[in-house]
């Protein structure tokens, strides 16, 4: 019964939508690298491209999935609060995630409205020291040559990107100071806003990913859901939460009031002439990671009704999950990726499979859940990097992070250079700092190489 409402309900709510492919939205996300470990946390950009001032309304929501590169199933299919084209946030990589292959997706809440919406997908290694990885299969060398050719149809960028650090060799636990510079073809500086990412070299993977610039202006029609993935559910409008009201096991043919309690306050509205509720990211927003509540609103006859969620989104990343990876790299030994330190570290820590400190239980709400009031989720806004900080940080523990930096959002004026610093830890090697976003001028993407001695 439950299954014939859901199908039911989910065919109301949606409807078919013609368009033209000429100005073709997608998305691009920026990650602080591309090999993880068990327990680490994965830091993201997302940025819209082809973003016009009219697509506020329409892009409201960023879902990011990450789906197992062997089995072709997601593990992780969360949303994120899009504002301006463009989103950020983290996930948390389960200390339990099995070693191996991973493909990262991201796409927007209009992507089965449109279908000229393309999704991004890119590979991602998950890796844990010791650990035997599971390498998925099916990426042909052909791909190479194709992206090979792409790439070289790159046009040359209209905006000079200048980074500078204070010096390209540096200790163990000193600061790094940097400056960021971006002009036009005759040296006046123009306004931009950019991802900054400082990361092991042993972590990043530079062939076979693109950069900003590079996937914005190569051939993406091989990315298009229309020739590549058939979706198991019509097109719809996708929202964090939608759903329906059901009375006695029946449809309700009327109008419902719902009310939403979080703690930024209560919102009251209702549901359509037919039950159905569909609430965009906007009304989810929260001050942390908590959950809410949402309840029937009809007074002593509330317990008589019954909420029903709809997971389309989840749909969507099953779906999404059965792509073939786009990249994937030769089986990598330990020292490959991981340094001497470290090696040396988790010999002796075996047991301990991440390098971030324990994940902590996020507030929630606190009340009864029953079929007319149900916890969600919501969304909270992207979680800062932990910065290090020698002063505080304990001489006698080992510092293993292999993400330096990361700045979701760092905006550049036309007066002065911007500047930004950060700290190395304990691992010596090369490390690479990238810069990836828009410009007046374009998209821009530049990188700086330093050693860590």
């Amino acid at each position: 019964m439950k299954r014939m409402l859901s199908s039911l309900f989910l065919t109301s709510l949606c409807y078919f939508a013609g368009a033209q492919c000429d100005h073709a939205k997608g998305t691009f996300v920026v990650t602080d690298k591309q090999i993880y470990t068990p327990g680490e946390t994965l830091y993201f950009t997302g940025y819209l491209l082809n973003f016009q001032p009219g697509d506020t309304a329409t892009y409201h929501t960023l879902y990011l999935a990450l789906a197992d590169g062997q089995q072709r199933l997601p593990v992780i299919c969360s949303p994120y609060w899009m504002e301006l084209g463009i989103s950020a946030g983290s996930i948390e990589i389960p200390k339990d995630l099995p070693s191996g292959d991973y493909s990262l997706h991201a796409f927007t809440n209009n992507l089965l409205q449109d279908s000229c919406e393309q999704d991004f997908y890119q590979w991602i290694s998950i890796r844990k020291y010791g650990q035997e990885p599971v390498v998925a299969s099916s990426f042909t060398s052909a791909s190479i040559d194709t992206a090979v050719r792409w790439i070289r149809r790159e046009p040359a960028p209209t905006a000079r990107v200048t980074l500078s650090t204070d010096s390209s060799v540096y200790h163990r636990r000193s600061q790094v100071s940097c400056k960021l510079r971006v002009t036009d073809s005759t040296g006046t500086r123009i306004k931009g806003y950019y991802t900054v990412s400082c990361a092991l070299d042993r972590r990043r993977q530079t062939e076979g990913f693109w950069n900003m610039r590079r996937y914005y202006y190569v051939d993406r029609y091989q990315n298009l859901m229309d020739s590549s993935v058939h979706f198991t559910v019509s097109p719809c409008l996708l929202n964090p939460l939608v759903g329906y009201i059901t009375k006695n096991n029946k449809i309700v043919n009327k109008r419902i009031p719902l009310k939403l309690l979080t703690s930024n306050g209560v919102f009251q509205f209702k549901t359509d002439s037919i039950g159905v509720f569909n609430l965009p990211s906007t009304k989810l927003l929260a001050s942390s990671a908590s959950k809410g509540l949402l309840s029937v609103s009809k007074g002593s006859n509330s317990e008589f009704f019954t909420i029903h969620f709809l997971d389309i989104a989840a749909r969507v990343c099953r779906t999404l999950a059965q792509r073939p990876l786009p990249y994937l790299a030769d089986q990598q030994a330990d020292s490959a990726v991981f340094s001497p330190q470290e090696m040396e570290y988790w010999s002796r820590h075996a047991d301990q499979p991440g390098d971030s400190s324990p994940l902590k239980s996020a507030p929630s709400f606190t009340g009864t859940e029953s079929g007319h009031i149900k916890r969600v989720n919501l969304i909270a806004p992207a979680k800062a990097f932990p910065m290090s900080d020698n002063a505080t940080d304990s001489l006698r523990e080992i510092n293993l992070n292999t993400t330096l930096y990361w700045n979701y959002f760092m905006p550049d004026t036309e007066s002065e250079d911007t500047s930004f610093s950060f700290i190395t830890g304990d691992i010596p090697g090369t490390y690479t700092c990238t810069i990836q976003g828009y410009s007046d001028q374009g998209l821009v993407c530049t990188s700086i190489h330093f050693t860590v001695l």
